[in-house]
């Protein structure tokens, strides 16, 4: 490890910092990525369960023509309004425009209906970062299958050793300046 921070020292000095990259990679060794999907897919299954609850329980409050009909269940104004609005996203925008609902929903279809829309974007990002880290196993030669808390543990060990014979390196060319100077004073 020293020779190869000489070497880099020599052609390239400014590769020796990498103080600032531990950080990261400290962080991302805890993340295990596998574990994320599996409980994203455990939410998932659960929330399907929530929904055809919900589905179930919307459905005996409302009448036949759509309109909830049990007066227990009170909605604040934005709800209300809520229900009358339809959501467009366009380039990342969203619009809510007024609408007309042939029916209305209980606060835990619109929750469900929310819920659903956050984990399948969740999915996706999971989805992306699982696709970026099997190109960075591919990069480093990897298995794909390797999990993410031991490529990235793996990746600190390293770069805490390589700040390690940086410094001892860095300490031997100290001693060595100030023994040819005493040297030759």
């Amino acid at each position: 490890m020293q020779y190869l921070i000489k070497v880099i020292k020599k052609n390239d000095p400014e590769l020796l910092d990498l103080k600032s990259e531990i950080a990261s990679i400290s962080k991302a060794k805890s993340v295990v990525l596998e574990g994320l999907l599996g409980d994203l897919k455990s939410m998932t299954s659960e929330l399907e369960l929530v929904q055809t609850t919900a589905q179930k329980e919307g459905e005996r409050h409302r009448g036949d023509d759509g309109k909830i009909i049990n007066p227990k269940i009170k909605m604040t104004l934005a709800e209300l309004k809520e229900q009358r609005t339809r959501v467009r996203e366009i380039e990342g925008i969203k619009f809510y425009n007024q609408m007309q609902h042939d029916i209305e929903y209980t606060p835990m279809e619109c929750f469900v209906q929310s819920a659903d829309d956050q984990l399948a974007v969740a999915m996706n990002e999971i989805d992306e970062a699982q696709k970026a880290f099997e190109s960075v196993l591919n990069y480093f030669g990897e298995n794909e299958q390797m999990p993410t808390s031991d490529f990235f543990g793996t990746l600190f060990a390293f770069f805490e050793s390589f700040e390690t014979a940086k410094d001892h390196v860095e300490r031997l060319e100290s001693i060595r300046v100030s023994f040819r100077n005493n040297q030759y004073a």
